[in-house]
């Protein structure tokens, strides 16, 4: 009996049954835990900085492969979308419904800082921007910025966060890397700071907000030395009350 079932186990993986996980038989039924997908921005959010990503591409991969190795760990729907449009053969570098009530998407290339978008402003849309930019050794940055449209008693907002990842063409990885702003302490305390970068137009700022308010009190500045995002400090954004008596 021990030497049949052996025998069945051994033709199990000389088959090379489709379906067949070892997973399945270490850990028994129901064992095998997989990332729901697509994953949602908030699980997204929590979770993005955990893992380190391969990238099957050449030693120097364009933005839609680094978003292709991306998504292939945490698939999204946004960047699902974005990706099948970029795809088809008859994409011509932006879209644009022409009732203007549809998804935006747009790629550029050949830009200081590739860049590519996909916008929308229906209740629930998932956004992105996303933009490479290379790094004096040789590295390149990728950075996403993913959020979600909400719209409430007629105003539109958006809320999401930014993704940073350093690719490294020796090892094939892309590894997360901590905000630039991490270490940023707000002007006065209980103020709220939130990220400015316009992966744009290359605008790399943090504000920040009085509670409750919608435009900052300060702008943190940051400059982007050819390797890493340098603090360059605060510019205050009240009015000039000086000559006031």
């Amino acid at each position: 009996m021990r030497k049949l079932i052996a025998f069945s186990f051994l033709a199990i993986l000389l088959t090379g049954c489709k379906h067949f996980h070892i997973g399945d038989i270490l850990d028994g039924p129901g064992m095998v835990n997989e990332d729901p997908r697509p994953i949602s921005l908030n699980d997204l959010q929590q979770r993005w900085e955990d893992r380190l990503i391969v990238v099957h591409s050449d030693s120097n991969p364009d933005i839609k492969k680094l978003l292709e190795a991306f998504n292939g760990i945490w698939e999204t729907k946004v960047v699902d979308s974005l990706l099948t449009k970029i795809n088809e053969p008859d994409f011509d570098g932006s879209y644009a419904p022409e009732d203007g009530t549809g998804d935006i998407i747009l790629t550029f290339y050949a830009r200081p800082y590739p860049f590519v978008q996909f916008f929308s402003e229906k209740d629930g849309a998932e956004c992105l921007d996303a933009c490479t930019i290379r790094r004096n050794n040789g590295h390149t940055l990728l950075l996403l910025h993913l959020r979600q449209c909400h719209k409430k008693d007629g105003d539109t907002t958006y809320d999401g966060f930014y993704c940073f990842y350093d690719y490294d063409p020796e090892t094939s990885y892309l590894k997360p890397q901590k905000e630039p702003w991490a270490n940023v302490k707000p002007v006065v305390e209980g103020h709220e700071l939130r990220p400015l970068f316009d992966l744009f137009e290359g605008v790399f700022a943090v504000g920040e907000f009085e509670e409750g308010t919608s435009e900052p009190d300060y702008h943190h500045v940051f400059d982007f030395n050819g390797q890493d995002f340098v603090y360059m400090g605060y510019e205050s954004n009240l009015p000039d009350t000086s000559g006031e008596e």
